[in-house]
């Protein structure tokens, strides 16, 4: 699903940074989770099961 080939994953992770300072709480939350899934790559589904069970959302 995010398979860009070989990059630097990290790099992926600095745009959820600036995202996150959005001043629209929901805007830079879906940004930021947008940027780390990419981040997270082939583990995505391990960081949204994380991010459902810490905010109690149901699957």
């Amino acid at each position: 699903m995010f398979d860009h080939g070989p990059v630097h994953r990290p790099y992926y992770a600095m745009p959820a940074l600036f995202s996150a300072t959005d001043p629209r709480p929901v805007v830079a939350a879906f940004q930021a989770l947008s940027h780390a899934c990419a981040t997270y790559a082939e583990h995505v589904d391990t960081l949204l099961a994380a991010t459902r069970a810490e905010f109690g959302i149901p699957e």
